[in-house]
């Protein structure tokens, strides 16, 4: 039998800031399985010493996340965490046109990685490649997403001041060079309009991004969209009801009911 920790990433640290507040890497090898962007928060499996060898175990393992994005607005990382690439006023019948798209994301889905990611192409991260300007010079990579479930929960049309002022907060929350100066201004430079945000909830299978399937329903709609905010709420058959403010010590056979 092999352990690993549960933990509790919050928004705005990246996982290895989460494991120097927790550990003490000076004296062990610590390595996360399943990253959470720096602005998504919630259940990050840890392992330690020889356990980091194992890692893809974990890393199959099926997740639940509860989220929320909204349509008006866009972002070239898919998230609030990136420069705003496109903003327009939402359509009447918005709600209807997300329910319906949302419905049809079941299964196996095919998509490219995000652009601001950590897939290694040509030996260099995506985002790396996005930072230097060389990302038209790579054929990004695709991969397969698996669906298991995927609600809405609710809707609402609110103010972009609303979700602006919540953006900026996220952001503002986020340390290191995320280019938070320049993401800053440009959403103090949006006109005021009207947007819809959802919130959702789904569980999928190892590799999916959220921000993905938000930009895929933003595709299919014809209107821009961008995730504002992520919670990882279950990793296999472990849940956030599972972990406290310190780490928790778990065997993977405990996690290991709902693997994909």
């Amino acid at each position: 039998m092999w352990y690993m920790y549960a933990v509790y990433k919050n928004s705005g640290e990246t996982p290895l800031a989460c494991i120097d507040r927790l550990f003490d890497r000076s004296k062990h090898t610590y390595t996360y399985a399943g990253r959470l962007d720096p602005l998504a928060e919630g259940l990050l499996i840890i392992l330690v010493d020889d356990e980091c060898k194992k890692a893809s175990s974990a890393y199959g393992l099926s997740k639940t996340y509860q989220f929320s994005f909204v349509v008006g607005v866009a972002t070239d990382s898919y998230d609030c965490l990136g420069r705003i690439t496109e903003h327009k006023p939402v359509k009447d019948d918005t709600a209807h046109r997300v329910r319906r798209a949302v419905s049809s994301m079941q299964g196996s889905l095919t998509m490219p990685y995000p652009p601001y990611s950590s897939k290694a192409v040509q030996g260099k991260p995506l985002h790396q490649h996005a930072r230097d300007g060389t990302l038209a010079s790579v054929t990004i990579p695709e991969t397969t997403m698996t669906i298991s479930s995927f609600e809405i929960l609710r809707a609402e049309q609110l103010s972009l001041s609303t979700v602006r002022n919540t953006a900026e907060q996220s952001i503002r929350r986020v340390r290191g060079d995320f280019r938070q100066t320049a993401i800053l201004k440009d959403w103090s430079n949006l006109q005021e309009t009207s947007v819809y945000q959802i919130h959702a909830q789904a569980s999928v299978g190892a590799g999916t991004y959220i921000r993905s399937l938000v930009h895929a329903i933003g595709n299919q709609i014809g209107q821009p969209t961008v995730t504002t905010h992520i919670k990882r709420t279950a990793v296999g058959n472990l849940s956030l009801t599972d972990v406290t403010q310190s780490p928790v010590e778990v065997p993977f056979q405990r996690l290991q009911e709902r693997v994909c």
